[in-house]
């Protein structure tokens, strides 16, 4: 028997042995409550929302330990949550589904788009060759061919450029008579770019395309950038055209979905409801439909709840429905995104039902706080009083210096200043002279400091200073002559002035007492198991993969 109890532990300490550093931190069970299981992983997220995202600390397996049923009573509370149907309310149930639908398109939009762009090494040079050129560029846009033929007119029969182009132009260097500085490669859209490639000084080109309307350039002058270096530029220029290969295939790609689902905006319905000056309009209109599609539409209250009016006025009234437009079409493509990656089945993907898991348990349990546990919490006259009279020592104004400061490299310039101080010098015009400390400019004054805000270095010495005493200290920064300009004796504060403070205070421990009420009696009937056994080895992971990125970062950033 002895044997076989032997064979068995060799089996699973062999198993264990394979498993992958990402199964001990995001699969291995370190705790079951009444079935769910807690992962590492879990628990660390848990951790860095109520830490501020120092997820280093979990390197103790002690604190892990201790962490670890506090992360226990959260999911015996959510667990009671969902016992009593929480989970179906529904404000709960849409943030839900929204927040679902964000990480679906997310997912779907990285995989789908994002990750189908691929540069290769001779889109990069094809880009370098055409960078070759700097050009100073002249330009007009114009409605339709018609007005643009019109412009060209004009400037081929002898009228100045910039004239025409202040005349005409709708785009907006119209105000500089069309004027738009050197241009390169990459920093306007691709039609005029085109149109640029191998112009020379005093050429003209267009009417032609655009994705704005049609344009006409004129290159006024000419600056080969011969010198530049293509390794020096190669990451720059990938960029580009990664970026600009992501636009066209997202353009493409929605495109292609708006064909396939029939997608219809109502455009002309934009102006008179939401630009409208009677406010009540968008009520009486807000159950018509301004987008139906095959599978969804949008009505004028689903456009309604996107917009924040108080922000939209701020802009010129003929660029709003610009803006609406934007939020419309940009829902449309939300909305197509998530109807594809339900197709393409994304939203039964595991790391899918995690995060809306995570989702609801998190919206559950601070319903279950909010509105259960602390429903009818409240706090008394009488209790802040009594608790402040047992608390009084919280409730103290520490002593505290108002501080001023001058730091300079030198020691000799150090002491020299400090001695003109001693004779009466201005301490706020030489702080303004000569100190390198971002505290010159106020005449060195840096603020009110307690004891436990200073360096312990100097804070005994400042504290011993009495009023308009100067100092001298040695620190990593330089030298600095330290004056306290105003002191402020340590006062215990009255009832009145810490009334807020109390009653905060009073509130936070009745809580935390109810809390903590409830989390004893649901562990009474609960089945709690806590694998040991995986924690450690989790936590034995979670420090290697931690120490192997702060190396990689180490090489990264050339530290040793």
């Amino acid at each position: 028997m002895r044997k076989i109890g032997l064979v068995i532990l060799l089996i699973t300490i062999l198993i264990a042995g394979c498993k992958t550093p990402s199964y001990w931190l995001k699969e291995a069970p370190i705790a079951e409550v009444n079935g769910d299981i807690i992962t590492f992983e879990d628990m660390k997220r848990s951790f860095e929302k109520g830490h501020g995202g120092h997820g280093a600390f979990l390197e103790d397996l002690t604190m892990n330990k201790q962490y670890l049923q506090k992360v226990i009573d959260k999911q015996l509370l959510v667990q009671e949550g969902l016992r009593i149907g929480l989970d179906e309310d529904e404000d709960i149930q849409e943030i839900i589904k929204n927040s679902r639908d964000s990480k679906l398109v997310e997912e779907f939009y990285t995989n789908e788009i994002v990750k189908k762009v691929n540069v290769s090494e001779d889109e990069i040079k094809d880009a370098f060759e055409k960078s070759k050129n700097l050009y100073k560029v002249l330009y007009i846009l114009v409605e339709n061919e018609e007005e643009g033929r019109k412009a060209l007119e004009r400037v081929n029969e002898g009228e100045d450029f910039e004239k025409v182009a202040s005349e005409v132009s709708i785009h907006e260097s119209k105000a500089r008579g069309g004027k738009l500085g050197f241009v390169m490669w990459g920093v306007m859209n691709e039609e005029i770019e085109n149109a640029l490639l191998g112009m020379k000084e005093g050429e003209i080109k267009g009417p032609f395309k655009t994705e704005d309307g049609w344009a006409i350039v004129k290159v006024t002058a000419v600056e080969p950038q011969d010198k530049v270096e293509y390794e020096k530029v190669r990451d720059e220029l990938r960029n580009k055209v990664y970026k600009r290969k992501l636009e066209k295939l997202k353009k493409s790609y929605f495109e292609d979905l708006r064909n396939k689902y029939n997608v219809k905006i109502y455009d002309s319905m934009i102006e008179p409801i939401f630009l409208s000056d009677d406010n009540e309009i968008i009520e009486k209109k807000k159950d018509e439909v301004l987008v139906s599609a095959d599978g969804f539409q949008f009505t004028v209250e689903d456009i309604r709840k996107l917009i924040n009016f108080k922000k939209l006025n701020r802009y010129p009234k003929t660029h709003r429905a610009d803006l609406i437009e934007d939020l419309i079409n940009n829902k449309i493509d939300n909305k197509l995104l998530v109807l594809e990656a339900e197709k393409k089945g994304y939203d039964k993907k595991p790391e899918i039902l995690k995060y809306e898991k995570r989702i609801r348990d998190s919206l559950v349990g601070q319903k279950l706080l909010a509105t259960v546990i602390a429903r009818d919490l409240e706090v008394s006259e009488e209790e802040m009083k009594d608790y402040y009279e047992k608390h009084k020592d919280k409730y103290i104004l520490p002593e505290k210096v108002l501080l001023s400061a001058i730091l300079v490299d030198d020691e000799n310039k150090a002491n020299e200043i400090k001695k003109k101080l001693e004779e009466g010098a201005d301490f706020a015009e030489i702080a303004k002279k000569e100190s390198k400390d971002a505290s010159g400019v106020n005449g060195g004054q840096v603020g009110w400091f307690a004891k436990n805000e200073l360096r312990p270095s100097v804070v005994g010495k400042i504290f011993d200073l009495k009023e308009n005493e100067i100092m001298l200290a040695k620190e990593k920064e330089g030298y600095y002559i330290l004056k306290v300009t105003k002191r402020q004796e340590e006062r215990q504060l009255g009832f009145d002035e810490v009334k807020d403070r109390v009653r905060n205070d009073v509130y936070k421990k009745k809580y935390n007492d109810r809390v903590k009420e409830w989390t004893s009696k649901l562990r009474e009937n609960a089945e709690i198991d806590i694998h040991n056994w995986n924690l450690r080895k989790a936590t034995k992971v979670y420090i290697k993969e931690n120490y192997e990125r702060k190396e990689r970062m180490n090489k990264k950033g050339g530290g040793h």
